[in-house]
């Protein structure tokens, strides 16, 4: 498999399986937090047992279309939320979706629900967000997302309407589930590319610290350190081109010192061969120097026992 594909099944790999660990993750979040989902499906079913989830949404739609009503109300007939008897009949279909309702003239209270008896009705808790009609608030341990709606009785008087719904059952399941899940999934990712960044890297250094041996070794003239890296891909390639360099370079040193042999071995039989002929003429230059051979017939015999002796 060549370096190339490694990369590339590696990045899907840190794709892919961080996924797959992840919904795994997941489902077994949820098999833990089972009776705190069972919880919500309690708190939040309706009479056709629906899935909590899809209950859920209903109760936020009919609160929707309950709060949309009551805004129709204070534009055309606000006086009608001054009379307990319609806010209490309202208040009781909120009640059947966990929601209840407060209304106020002039900051004082109006109506309550009895929905809201055990929440501080504080000025803080029901300090209007200018940039959002709908806002998370807690209270205690109770969470509540609280739509509001300004509008003005026939005298003048600014009156406000809050929609409090409550979530405590899934805010607290996201309390605990989230940060588990996000924990999840940063451990998940972080093992996975660190598993496959380990196994990649080390599929490509090793080799290489290999090969970084083996030219060493061959800078300090160790030509039978042998490299056999059986590998089908770019390193293998390379490997096998690295052993051919070394066979021949092994040979051509090899045949360099043949040659230096040779010439070695010439040059002593060259030697050899000049030895005798000169050690006879230097004979007779000094026979006749020292005037022994001082005729024509002594140097003849003398010349004829040189070649005898070199032959």
């Amino acid at each position: 498999m060549s370096i190339r594909t490694k990369l590339l099944l590696s990045y899907i790999g840190m794709v892919l399986i961080p996924i797959v660990l992840f919904i795994l993750s997941v489902m077994m979040l949820i098999g833990i937090f089972l009776d705190d989902i069972k919880g919500i499906n309690e708190y939040y079913k309706d009479d056709q047992q629906k899935k909590w989830v899809f209950s859920f949404i209903e109760t936020f739609k009919k609160r929707d279309e309950i709060f949309s009503g009551i805004k129709m109300v204070s534009r055309y007939d606000p006086e009608r939320l001054m009379d307990h008897t319609f806010l209490q009949n309202v208040d009781e279909e909120l009640r059947t979706n966990n929601s209840g309702l407060l209304v106020t003239k002039q900051n004082k209270t109006v109506f309550a629900s009895a929905f809201l008896k055990d929440v501080d009705l504080s000025k803080e808790l029901l300090r209007k967000d200018t940039e959002r009609w709908e806002m998370w608030k807690r209270e205690k341990d109770r969470f509540f997302v609280i739509q509001t709606h300004d509008f003005h009785f026939q005298d003048g008087s600014v009156g406000t309407v809050y929609l409090f719904t409550d979530t405590s059952p899934l805010a607290h399941f996201m309390q605990k589930f989230f940060p588990l899940v996000i924990l999840s999934l940063l451990l998940v990712i972080g093992l996975t590319n660190g598993f496959l960044t380990f196994f990649v890297s080390r599929s490509i250094i090793k080799p290489i610290y290999s090969l970084k041996h083996a030219a060493e070794q061959i800078k300090e003239g160790n030509l039978n350190y042998e490299v056999n890296m059986k590998r089908k891909d770019e390193i293998g390639e390379l490997s096998d081109a690295f052993e051919e360099m070394r066979c021949r370079l092994k040979e051509s040193i090899q045949l360099q010192l043949q040659y230096e042999e040779n010439r070695k071995e010439l040059l002593a039989n060259i030697s050899h061969d000049l030895k005798t002929p000169i050690t006879g003429i230097k004979g007779c230059v000094e026979a006749v120097m020292d005037g022994i051979a001082d005729t024509k017939e002594k140097l003849d015999k003398l010349y004829e026992h040189d070649l005898q002796k070199g032959g």
